[in-house]
């Protein structure tokens, strides 16, 4: 496909790509104009085409992000309990701390909720219209 585009770019180079539009023959500008066109559709298709390999490339990676990332937040949010209970602080403070920790615990448990989802989605085959529960 890229040999393609790199043929149609220079055919539009020898219609008169560059040059002043005024030196060129009608013939020469509808060469060039349809030569335009047509590498333009094509560059189009092979960067779309581009895009959606990437995306298809890094889908199964989605899965092992979400368990990685939900580990490290368990991870994050168990180890300072320990010091945070020898802390010489008021009562109150401890609490005020422990809500901090709290939030990021409720993140956490979004986040696997949502692993849990994106998991369920991505098992659908077809992700048109006719996979939708409506």
């Amino acid at each position: 496909m890229a040999v393609v585009v790199v043929v149609a770019t220079e055919l539009t180079l020898v219609n008169g790509s560059g040059l002043d539009e005024w030196r060129l023959t009608p013939k020469q500008i509808s060469r060039y104009m349809l030569w335009t066109y047509i590498s333009e559709i094509l560059y189009n298709t092979i960067i779309m085409t581009t895009k959606i390999a990437v995306v298809l490339l890094y889908l199964p990676l989605t899965y092992s992000y979400g368990a990685v990332s939900v580990s490290y937040d368990v991870l994050i949010f168990f180890l300072p309990i320990h010091s945070l209970l020898k802390l010489n602080i008021t009562w109150q403070r401890k609490v005020g701390v422990c809500a901090v920790f709290l939030v990021g615990f409720v993140v956490t448990i979004i986040a696997i909720v949502r692993l849990q989802y994106l998991i369920r989605y991505l098992a659908f085959p077809n992700i048109g219209p006719s996979s939708r529960h409506d």
